[in-house]
């Protein structure tokens, strides 16, 4: 823990009514005590950029760049404490048309750190939190990461699963992007005397694609790019993830109706000190839900998934599950403080990779 530090950050800004742009440089120096006195520790020279653009109401964009470069005094190096460098990039913009028809978001951040490799554990906290049960396969007697399974029933589990840092300390790129839209197609269709151009005019699509990358690749251009192509690699990704939804929501102004059709993709890669796991999960949601009277309300759901799992030392993590499920909701509102509900449901699920063995 450092005892001392300075820091000082002086920099000049220039602003018009449609322009921010600032630079800043910061100087910090700190000191720890080392053979009991007080000796510098490291100093950091950081520059920084901010570059933002607001032409009018239906556009603004945001951005940063800052470099950071560290140096470790002599006597402080160690295998976790070393000279570095690091580059944050942040960018963050909002846009929409003039008819309020189309509107997104863009989110690109990246930065370069050092990151412990993390190893899974589990914890006895007793029924009251638990979520996993251990089951002693070899009758050995010690617990052992492949005789962990979630509980099947309420206050079943004993343990919880932890995420721990290993002694493992990795130089890594993490990248976070982000574009989400939404889009009502129809809208120019708008005419309150035609019921039907109405019920075109205020369908709504939405549509997110979400990717993270951790990796200690050497080749950062790949990340900082978005070569898609690159990521998810077992050799150099920590934590990879790439995602999708797209949503139509085709009643949206209905009171009393409401029809949805969802569908999201995911596929991610995690590397932990005891396995390599990768997920990949499809899913498909139709939902109808309607008003029946002024207090019943009711809900129902179509649901078909895949959910296939890999790990490259965990063999009862391996698997690969269909499942289709029905789902129906009946809600009653009896006064403003009670609200209550039933649901059923039915699912069919099955595991293709035990069918293809």
């Amino acid at each position: 823990m450092s005892v001392a530090f300075y820091e000082v950050t002086p920099g000049i800004q220039f602003s018009t009514s449609k322009w921010v742009v600032d630079y800043s440089i910061g100087y910090r120096d700190e000191s720890a005590v080392n053979e009991n006195k007080l000796s510098r520790e490291f100093f950091a020279l950081q520059h920084s950029i901010q570059l933002n653009f607001i032409p009018n109401s239906n556009f603004n964009t945001r951005n940063t760049v800052t470099l950071r470069d560290k140096s470790i005094s002599s006597a402080f190096i160690g295998a976790e404490n070393s000279d570095r460098n690091a580059l944050l990039i942040r960018s963050n913009t909002d846009y929409r048309t003039n008819s309020e028809n189309w509107s997104g978001n863009l989110l690109y951040e990246v930065n370069t750190q050092r990151e412990s490799l993390m190893q899974e554990a589990y914890i006895e906290v007793g029924p009251e939190i638990g979520q996993y049960t251990w089951d002693d396969l070899n009758n050995d007697g010690v617990e052992q990461l492949d005789e962990f399974f979630s509980e099947l029933t309420p206050n079943e589990g004993t343990y919880i699963r932890q995420y721990l840092p290993s002694d493992v300390l990795l130089p890594v790129i993490d990248l976070r992007a982000s574009i989400r839209n939404e889009f009502i197609p129809f809208a120019f269709l708008a005419d309150e005397n035609q019921e039907r151009v109405n019920f075109l005019s205020q369908i709504i699509f939405n549509s997110r694609i979400d990717i993270n990358e951790n990796s200690t690749t050497q080749n950062l251009a790949d990340v900082y790019l978005l070569r898609l192509n690159t990521f998810r690699d077992s050799t150099n990704t920590i934590s990879g993830r790439l995602s999708f939804e797209k949503e139509l929501d085709i009643l949206p102004s209905y009171s009393d109706y409401d029809l949805r059709f969802r569908y999201s993709q995911t596929r991610s890669l995690n590397k932990r000190s005891s396995e390599l796991q990768q997920i990949f999960l499809d899913a498909a949601v139709g939902e109808f839900s309607y008003k029946i009277t002024n207090t019943v309300d009711g809900v129902t759901k179509i649901f078909s998934s895949t959910n296939r799992t890999n790990s490259n030392t965990i063999e009862n993590r391996n698997f690969d599950i269909e499942s289709n499920s029905v789902e129906q909701t009946l809600n009653m509102t009896v006064n403003r403080s009670w609200r209550t509900g039933m649901a059923l449901f039915y699912t069919k699920k099955r595991d293709l990779l035990s069918l293809n063995e």
